[in-house]
């Protein structure tokens, strides 16, 4: 009889396959997952009425049932990934129960050689949450702060293509963070897709520095792990700051390229109605049904986002300053900075120790 393995002792370039329905796929699952579902949707809400409704029993014979018929084309598509990548599989359900655990004995017992992950995606939950807590106390943010337009996420983009370690919050969690920050950008990801993407995103670099965006610990509708958002507290921080104009180009450029931009926008408005008042909104409203997307920017720059951006802001020590005029100079002035204070510190710091 196999043993089930824990994540960390999964082989380094184990395939993941993910036996539960496609709901649960979608929603959350292990980065790279393939998923090959015993049950659809409906019929895991058949399995879930009966196991509630009538018994235990009657609802495993119908999973018996369900998967019956499908067993030699769960068994072609596995045998099917263990060959096109040459790779060791491991099956995982929601708990490691009844789902992975019988197809994994079934492809063993069969004498194709699959792993079964102890505690499903449970348990790589918790080997996530743990994991992030330790990674926390040894890592270092360089926190970069500035006003919204200012163009931070593309700073980030630039210094990840200069081979810099980053972590682009708003990007995994498809959400740029304010009350207008979901426009066109559709559904944010869940929690757990998000904690996930930020353990990835940082074993993968395995950088002793990251650089990431000021944030607040809320983004969208999920949450920097707490052990991560204070330990940006007392990072390294670099402050920018911009001209009006130029902010309000970023955005444009950021904002109206979606699709559902103007429906997006109109929604974000009038719930802004609680923090400016029904006047402004209307004269909001009325700049972007006009089109007059450049007035409009600077507006809720001066009127909305500026003021609560600003007490934060004076309340920091910066370790480096600068004032943007094009995204590229600024990456570069940000890439000498970091050549000549962090990077030498770090590489005196190595000989000393």
């Amino acid at each position: 009889m196999f043993e089930p393995i824990a994540y960390s002792e999964a082989p380094k370039n184990s395939v993941f396959i993910d036996v539960r329905s496609p709901s649960e796929y979608n929603h959350s699952t292990i980065k790279g997952a393939i998923n090959i579902p015993l049950f659809s949707d409906e019929e895991r809400a058949i399995i879930g009425t009966m196991y509630k409704q009538e018994s235990p029993d009657k609802a495993k014979q119908r999973g018996v049932e369900f998967v019956a018929a499908k067993l030699p084309e769960l068994f072609k598509q596995i045998v099917t990934v263990k060959k096109e990548t040459k790779c060791p599989v491991t099956l995982f359900c929601a708990r490691g129960g009844y789902r992975s655990t019988s197809l994994a004995s079934f492809l063993n017992g069969m004498g194709e050689r699959v792993f079964l992950l102890k505690g499903g995606y449970k348990g790589y939950r918790k080997f996530i949450l743990d994991e992030l807590d330790r990674l926390a106390k040894e890592k270092t943010f360089i926190v970069l702060h500035g006003n919204t337009g200012i163009g931070k996420t593309h700073i980030l983009e630039a210094l990840a293509e200069h081979n810099l370690p980053i972590i682009d919050f708003e990007g995994g969690a498809n959400h740029r963070g304010s009350i207008l920050g979901g426009v066109g950008l559709g559904e944010g990801s869940s929690l757990k897709t998000f904690e996930s993407y930020i353990y990835h995103r940082i074993v993968e670099q395995d950088s002793p520095y990251y650089f990431v965006e000021a944030e607040s610990r809320r983004i969208g509708k999920v949450f920097i792990p707490a052990a991560i958002h204070e330990k940006m507290q007392t990072g390294i921080h670099i402050n920018l700051t911009a001209d009006y104009d130029f902010r309000a180009t970023v955005l444009i450029e950021d904002y109206t390229k979606h699709p559902t931009f103007e429906q997006d926008m109109e929604r974000a408005i009038r719930y802004l109605g609680k923090y400016v008042g029904e006047k402004k909104v209307n004269e909001y409203l009325e700049m972007m049904f006009d089109a007059k997307y450049h007035a409009l920017a600077v507006e809720l720059m001066k009127n909305y986002y500026d003021p609560l951006y600003e007490h934060k802001a004076n309340q920091i020590d910066y370790a480096f300053e600068h004032h943007i005029t094009t995204i590229d100079e600024t990456v570069q002035k940000i890439l000498d900075w970091y050549q000549q204070t962090i990077k030498i510190d770090d590489e005196t710091s190595s000989e000393n120790n």
